[in-house]
């Protein structure tokens, strides 16, 4: 009996499109939560809600190519590798920042400008965590 054939690595392709199933099953559940949510006193949730949530995690969904791209340019190896664990830390801290900026000050003003006037977002209030 031989062995069968090693299994060819997942594409880039592959990778991408699963990537964005995730995102978007989560968002889809994320909104789900929000809808059904005991704190929700009112029935469903507004469609800029809705859009605002989805557009959080669309964009997450387009960056998680880069940061595999990183997690990948930067291996976490034998030789060095508290080094590159400190260097992921900050390049997923940044890229964490990144999006929240993006989605809290340009997005959701765009998408749900009455979610945006009920929760002000600022860079200060992000990095304290006020």
């Amino acid at each position: 009996m031989t062995d069968p054939a090693p299994l060819a690595p997942w594409s880039r392709r592959a990778e991408g499109l699963l990537a964005v199933g995730f995102w978007m099953a989560l968002g889809t559940l994320a909104v789900v939560r929000r809808a059904v949510g005991p704190w929700n006193d009112q029935v469903g949730i507004p469609a800029s809600d809705v859009m605002d949530t989805l557009a959080e995690y669309g964009l997450w969904a387009l960056v998680t190519p880069v940061v595999f791209w990183l997690a990948r340019r930067y291996r976490l190896e034998r030789d060095g590798w508290a080094g590159r664990l400190g260097l992921h830390l900050v390049l997923g801290l940044g890229v964490a920042m990144a999006v929240v900026a993006l989605t809290r000050g340009l997005l959701r003003p765009i998408l749900a400008p009455e979610l945006a006037a009920q929760r002000p977002w600022s860079v200060e209030a992000m990095v304290t965590g006020l």
